[in-house]
């Protein structure tokens, strides 16, 4: 299989795992001539996963480049652009995981099939082409958990997605999902503004912040207020860029040692049916 570069042209950061973000798809899309469902929706997602780390990381640099210092008084165009950069940040950042995590599924679904099995063993992954919207990921750690028990990634899945995970970064997950729910389906929330900010007083001391508990329902977790700050952004994304590394770490563990990669070569879908060349039509 002659496999083409996916990041090839593309503004790729430098905390971005290329190598194995590569080598999986070249792995995975070896197997389009005996899975073509699950590589068809490995390779979309695969590519979802990309291009919203990517503009994730684009709405961070634009957020940052735009939220004034502490203490300075916002103009009201400023503060749209600030809240637009924002929440568009925040959108893409979960899109990522959940793309990615879609992506997971679909390698679960062909390693499945692989697998030597008897007539009566369940089949734990769904048809992906009937149940594209039942697939999330806390679908796909319960998958993992159930079919591949002992691999590395599974337990990376497990203590970030399963609700009942109690890790320090399914805390983290679970809060950027809900302000992401929140701003996505409900509203736009006001601010908290110090007084002297109100006053025209400078502050350097209190930035102000969404309080998001104000269009939650009672009886919902109370949310930290998101401050307004140059370091909004920049530390949540370095939390996801972590969680991506260490997930496409294990995930070519998984896939190299697998049956996902064994009988190479394999013949390869036609470029027209699976994603064309990432870079055609783009600057570099």
């Amino acid at each position: 299989m002659t496999a083409y570069p996916l990041t090839n042209g593309l503004p790729i950061p430098d905390d971005f795992p290329t190598e194995n973000y590569e080598k999986i798809n070249s792995l995975v899309s070896s197997k389009s001539n005996t899975n073509k469902n699950e590589v068809l929706f490995f390779s979309a997602s695969w590519k979802g996963f990309l291009y919203r780390f990517l503009a994730c990381t684009e709405h961070d640099k634009n957020y940052r480049e735009s939220v004034p210092p502490v203490g300075e008084n916002y103009t009201r165009h400023e503060r749209y652009v600030v809240e637009r950069e924002l929440f568009n940040f925040l959108v893409n950042g979960l899109a990522a995981i959940e793309c990615l995590c879609c992506a997971l599924y679909a390698i679960g679904a062909i390693e499945e099939v692989a697998q030597p099995r008897q007539a009566t063993d369940k089949i734990i992954f769904i048809n992906i082409e009937k149940n594209i919207r039942q697939i999330n990921p806390q679908k796909t750690a319960l998958h993992f958990e159930s079919k591949f028990p002992n691999a590395t990634i599974t337990t990376s899945l497990k203590n970030l997605f399963e609700e009942r995970s109690i890790t320090e970064d399914a805390a983290k997950y679970k809060v950027w999902k809900k302000i992401r729910d929140i701003l996505a389906h409900r509203a736009q929330p006001g601010r908290d503004v110090p007084i002297s900010s109100m006053s025209g007083v400078s502050n350097q001391a209190v930035p102000e912040s969404w309080n998001l508990n104000r269009i939650t329902n009672e009886g919902e977790e109370n949310l930290p207020n998101i401050e307004f700050t140059d370091n909004t952004t920049a530390s949540m994304r370095e939390w996801l860029t972590q969680i991506i590394n260490n997930i496409l770490s294990e995930s070519y563990i998984f896939v190299d040692s697998s049956h996902v990669a064994s009988e190479l070569p394999a013949v390869p879908l036609p470029l027209e049916q699976l994603s064309q060349p990432l870079t055609d039509g783009l600057e570099g």
